[in-house]
């Protein structure tokens, strides 16, 4: 509910039951829902190491993160590597505790976790390729909310849900059309 999970237990059933549906899943990659995850872009000095991004990251989690480092799972995909002020970057944070339920209903259903990414990025990665456009709006209209994503050269920068669907929108359609 909201991108958290109520019953890792009952996830963890429907991932067994769809391990077994698919002739035995032994490993995944998947995409957390972006309600609960923050997102932002910045810049970092140019030929910086990761490390040194992940702690420069930190640093810039007091303005934008409500939540402590020490409470988070976080990374960042290189939007261009030399800009003006350097490389610019996509950070995704996620509450520890949202991540580790993932992993938890994953773990219980004897599925490997490979990876955790936000939804936004792997719905970017499948539709944007090549692209000459630098800024794209990503729009994933679902049953009963809608997914609006930013990105920069394919990248998620700003993420948003709203609490209106396909079901509405349709619905809606039908009104005016009727």
């Amino acid at each position: 509910s909201g991108g958290i999970i109520r019953d890792i237990h009952q996830l963890a059933d429907a991932l067994h039951a769809i391990k077994s549906k698919f002739g035995g899943i032994g490993r995944a990659h998947a995409a957390l829902p972006e309600e609960a995850a923050y997102v932002f872009g910045m810049s970092v000095p140019e030929k910086t190491q990761r490390d040194e991004i992940l702690r420069l990251i930190e640093f810039e989690f007091e303005g934008r993160v409500p939540i402590p480092p020490s409470a988070a799972i976080y990374d960042f995909d290189v939007i261009s590597e030399v800009g003006a002020e350097g490389m610019e970057i996509g950070v995704v944070v996620f509450p520890k505790e949202v991540a580790e339920s993932y992993a938890a209903a994953f773990d219980a259903a004897g599925i490997e976790l490979v990876s955790l990414e936000i939804e936004a990025r792997s719905i970017a990665r499948a539709v944007w390729k090549d692209r000459t456009d630098p800024i794209t709006l990503l729009v994933d209209f679902g049953i009963a909310r809608t997914g609006f994503a930013l990105l920069k050269n394919g990248i998620p920068i700003f993420t948003s849900t709203v609490d209106v669907g396909g079901d509405a929108i349709t619905k809606a359609a039908i009104e005016k059309l009727a």
